[in-house]
């Protein structure tokens, strides 16, 4: 269990080379890659009844009118109409049962002897690196994050299932006291928030390393095989190695407080912060009164989508 140096085969001289520091680093990127085309977890949006966690949006309404034959009377204050958004899903399968069993790259031993690695080297030299730098919060191959726009360069948005978010406020000038009663709920949108994924990175080029066939031969790794190994064994360890489980949640302080790092933009919640009395005097005998939302937007909540490492 330890970081290791793999062989490859030196073409260039016919020789079985440590690998260097550089060309480790090559292998993570490739290893960002394969998780990036394949990533575990993933999200995607539904139109409702995602399993990750419900977010809430307020607005203000207008309050129901009063009448009356002779006179102005009181009307009830304007109310809170709050919708509720559950169109993110988590997706946690799909890793399988057990961990990958096949051949393993080699390396030099302190002896000279030339060596498997275990399946632990394999993720201390290769994948957790990788999934360090995949939970970073920057843009890493696959990840998601929270956007305000259908476009993105490096990024694919998911609209299929529109907005997984909006921000909605009462339309101030949508109320006027010579139409009371006012229809109570006339909301503008503000902000509509989407999810995107990072598709920001090329097939990395790499050397391949050698491996120890059954008959004890050594041959260098076909890279479809080498590739496949890396996928599997990123994903796996994503899924259950404690420390480098690659989980996603919500984070706003009160309600939704997931650790993490912060992916994207934040999903922020206004509202009108005041409101304002409308009467008006019909056929002399009917006395309406009614209150509508007005004043400034003030920002009631932000909630963020979070990467972290369980």
């Amino acid at each position: 269990m330890a970081y290791r140096f793999p062989l490859y085969y030196d073409r260039s001289n016919g020789s079985l080379k440590n690998m260097s520091q550089a060309q480790l680093v090559e292998v993570v990127n490739a290893v960002r890659y394969e998780w990036g085309a394949n990533p575990y977890p993933a999200l995607g949006t539904v139109i409702s009844g995602g399993n990750m966690d419900s977010l809430t949006e307020t607005r203000l309404q207008a309050g129901t009118h009063t009448t009356h034959p002779s006179t102005f009377i009181d009307a009830p204050n304007t109310s809170i109409v709050t919708t509720t958004f559950d169109k993110v899903s988590q997706s946690q399968s799909g890793v399988g049962t057990s961990e990958y069993t096949g051949s393993l790259p080699c390396y030099y031993d302190t002896s000279g002897a030339i060596k498997h690695m275990s399946l632990q080297d394999v993720k201390d030299t290769f994948i957790y690196p990788a999934i360090l730098l995949l939970t970073d919060g920057t843009d890493q191959p696959g990840t998601f994050k929270i956007t305000n726009t259908t476009t993105l360069a490096g990024h694919t948005v998911d609209t299929a299932n529109g907005a997984m978010y909006i921000d909605t406020r009462a339309d101030a000038t949508a109320y006027t006291a010579g139409s009371i009663p006012e229809t109570q709920d006339q909301p503008t949108n503000i902000t509509s928030y989407y999810l995107a994924q990072v598709n920001n990175i090329t097939n990395p080029t790499h050397q391949y390393p050698m491996t120890i066939l059954p008959n004890g031969d050594l041959a260098e790794y076909k890279p479809v095989t080498f590739r496949a190994l890396l996928q599997q064994v990123v994903r796996r360890t994503a899924f259950t190695d404690t420390g480098f489980k690659i989980r996603y949640g919500y984070f706003d302080g009160t309600t939704h407080t997931s650790t993490g790092i912060n992916m994207g933009t934040g999903m922020t919640d206004t509202r009108l912060n005041s409101q304002t009395t409308g009467t008006v005097e019909v056929h002399g005998n009917d006395y309406r009164t009614q209150d509508f939302p007005s004043g400034t937007p003030v920002t009631i909540n932000t909630t963020f989508l979070r990467i972290r490492r369980d």
